[in-house]
Formats: structure tokens, C-alpha cells, sequence
């Protein structure tokens, strides 16, 4: 009996170091005068969770890694962001997706921009339970590029609170939206 308490309270205190492990607060940082780049980062995800696949939508957000954003918040005024949604079947029973393009507004670029540019935390040597967080997406044009940037992440690998408000708060206007049949070949 004396075995399985102390069974159950080893556990106990695993799971609880896990689910604590990456609370904390966020790193900070600002913005550097350079192009978007790559952050060594082996946590965060580079690739949206249900990335668009419409041709019409990946003229806009094209199908690539994603990068940490580094450049200069002021220096952009045109930032897209994909989404996809799971859609009411066709009337042929074919599932589909619905795909839009919406363009976050120029005088909303820069806060967003900024809040991306944060450098990333340093993961974390603890534990945690690793699960898959959007990436929060979005694609900045740079000349004739276009170039997908990811938000900062935390110690976990997770978007930092601060770039995920960001996200949601940038007023944005859709520019196209496009349904696609789901059809496994």
C-alpha cells in the first residue's frame, strides 16, 4: 500500500512539473534594423497548422518556411494573413475547405510587426507536454517577395502572448475568400 501512495504521488509530481514547467514570463527585445531571417528555434512551428492550398490563395500566401521577423517594423505596409476552414460538404458528399486572404490594414502593420519581431525565448531544459500551437502565420511583402513570418516563441514553443494579441487585434479587411474540394488522390 505504502508502495502504490508513493507510486501515485511520484506521478503526481511529474504531471504537476509539466503543466508548470513553462509558465513564465516573456522574453523581451525589440525590433533590429535587418530583412526577415531565420531564428534557430526547435520548438516553434514553420508551417501554418492547415496551410491554404487553394492556387488563387497561395498567390498571396505562398506555400514556405516561415521565418522570425528581424527587419524594421516601419519599413512594410502590405502583411496577409491565410486562414482555411473546414466547410459544409459539397452536395456530392465531397468535404471542403473555405480559404481567405485578408490584408491587415497599414495603420495596424507596424504594431503587429513590432510585437513580431521579439526575439524568441531560449527553450526550456525542463519539462513540458509538447503540443502543436498555431504558428500565427503571416505573409509580409518585401519588393516583389513575399516572405511568411511566424511569431516569436516561448520557453514551450508557443507563440508569446504578446504576438498572439497582436494577431487577433490587427484589423484586418478579407480580400478573397475560395472554397476547395477536399479530394485525396
Amino acid at each position: 500500500m505504502r508502495t502504490r501512495v508513493g507510486i501515485v504521488a511520484a506521478v503526481a509530481a511529474v504531471i504537476l512539473l509539466a503543466l508548470t514547467a513553462c509558465v513564465g514570463g516573456s522574453p523581451s527585445g525589440g525590433p533590429t534594423p535587418e530583412t526577415p531571417t531565420t531564428q534557430p528555434n526547435t520548438l516553434g512551428l514553420v508551417r501554418p497548422l492547415v496551410p491554404p492550398t487553394h492556387p488563387h490563395i497561395l498567390r498571396y500566401c505562398p506555400a514556405e518556411d516561415a521565418v522570425h521577423f528581424t527587419g524594421d517594423p516601419a519599413a512594410f505596409d502590405t502583411v496577409y494573413v491565410c486562414t482555411v476552414e473546414d466547410v459544409p460538404p459539397s452536395q456530392n458528399g465531397l468535404p471542403r475547405t473555405k480559404q481567405t486572404v485578408d490584408r491587415i490594414a497599414p495603420d495596424g502593420v507596424a504594431a503587429l510587426l513590432t510585437a513580431y519581431s521579439t526575439p524568441n525565448a531560449a527553450p526550456t531544459d525542463g519539462a513540458f507536454i509538447v503540443m502543436a500551437a498555431d504558428p500565427l502565420i503571416v505573409w509580409v511583402v518585401e519588393g516583389d517577395d513575399v516572405v511568411a513570418v511566424r511569431a516569436p516563441v516561448d520557453e514551450c514553443g508557443f507563440p508569446t502572448p504578446e504576438a498572439a494579441e497582436a494577431f487577433q487585434e490587427a484589423p484586418r479587411e478579407t480580400i478573397l475568400v475560395a472554397r476547395e474540394a477536399n479530394i485525396d488522390p
